[in-house]
């Protein structure tokens, strides 16, 4: 994997957790998670996978079918590398 690749998937994480942490209840859906992030010039067709990963590193909790109703809520972990109090290999550092 290359360094821009490795970048643009770190910073889609963190946009994932910005976006969550600045949601009702700390939760949304993939589908406007994904336009969100269009929205914000990253690419958003890696939803999914992205979300996957914030899970397995246990900073956000899936519920829901990929692709059909996948939806994310952001754990405490999770709210604190969103705010920066905490760094996580993998995420973008919050600028």
């Amino acid at each position: 994997m290359s360094d821009l690749q490795t970048l643009v998937e770190e910073a889609r994480r963190r946009e994932l957790l910005d976006i969550l942490a600045e949601a009702q209840d700390y939760a949304e859906g993939e589908a406007m998670l994904g336009m969100v992030l269009s929205s914000r010039h990253l690419p958003g067709g890696f939803v999914a996978k992205d979300l996957t990963w914030l899970a397995e590193a246990g900073l956000v909790s899936l519920s829901g079918i990929p692709g059909l109703t996948l939806r994310a809520k952001l754990t405490l972990l999770g709210l604190d590398v969103s705010h920066g109090a905490v760094r996580v290999h993998g995420v973008g550092r919050k600028l």
